[in-house]
C-alpha cells in the first residue's frame, strides 16, 4: 500500500508544476512539455517540442517559440550552418514555479551539456507517448 501511495504523490507533483507553469500564461500541452525540458535537460528544438506534443511543425510552434524568446523564458542559439535553432529555458520564475530554482539545466551550458541534453530528451521521446508521458506501444 506505501507503494501506491508514493507514486500518486509523484504523479501529483507533476501535476502542480504544470499548473504552475500554466500560471505564465501557457496551455496545459505547452506546459507539460516545458516542465519535461525544464526537470530533465534545459534545452530543446522545436522538432522535439512538436514531437511531445503531438502536432506537426508549423506556424503555432513558430509562434510558441517566438513567444518564449521575447518574453525572456528562453534563449535561442543557432545552430551549426544556421539550419536550426536550440532554445534554452533559463527564466529563473519558471524554475522556481516547478521548485526548481537552482537548477543546472538554468544556467550557461557547454556544448557537450547541450548535445547531452538534446540527445536525453530523444532518448525520452522514444519511450514517452505525446503530451500525456505514458510509455509507448511499438510495434
Amino acid at each position: 500500500m506505501t507503494q501506491l501511495r508514493s507514486s500518486s504523490f509523484v504523479g501529483q507533483a507533476a501535476e502542480d508544476r504544470v499548473k504552475a507553469v500554466v500560471e505564465f500564461g501557457f496551455t496545459e500541452r505547452q506546459a507539460r512539455v516545458l516542465v519535461t525540458v525544464m526537470l530533465h535537460s534545459g534545452v530543446c528544438l522545436l522538432r522535439q517540442y512538436t514531437a511531445f506534443a503531438g502536432i506537426v511543425h508549423g506556424q503555432k510552434t513558430r509562434k510558441f517559440f517566438a513567444k518564449l524568446v521575447r518574453r525572456g523564458y528562453a534563449s535561442a542559439y543557432p545552430c551549426r550552418h544556421n539550419r536550426g535553432r536550440v532554445y534554452h529555458l533559463d527564466h529563473k520564475p519558471l524554475y522556481r514555479a516547478i521548485e526548481r530554482t537552482d537548477s543546472r539545466h538554468r544556467r550557461p551550458m557547454s556544448a557537450a551539456r547541450v548535445v547531452e541534453g538534446l540527445v536525453l530528451l530523444d532518448a525520452l521521446g522514444c519511450v514517452m507517448e505525446p503530451v500525456t508521458h505514458a510509455p509507448c506501444t511499438r510495434t
